[in-house]
């Protein structure tokens, strides 16, 4: 079972390189998926744990399934 840190990265790799592949920003991520700009900045910068629901919400802006954030 992967340790929190090795997911958190797992997460935060797949989803800035989503962002990357489609060239859009955490701005736009941010307006997307209704998700906050400030709490997404404290998830980039490991202040902030996401929930299931902000995963879930970040998943559906990119267009791919939740788990898949989540998988190396």
């Amino acid at each position: 079972m992967p340790e929190e840190t090795e997911l958190r990265t797992v997460f935060l790799t797949q989803v800035k390189t989503r962002l990357s592949q489609r060239q859009k920003s955490l701005n736009w991520l941010a307006d997307f998926s209704g998700v906050n700009r400030g709490y997404l900045s404290q998830i980039f910068r490991s202040q902030k744990t996401p929930t299931i629901n902000i995963v879930a919400r970040l998943a559906i802006a990119l267009e791919c399934e939740p788990w898949e954030l989540l998988k190396d």
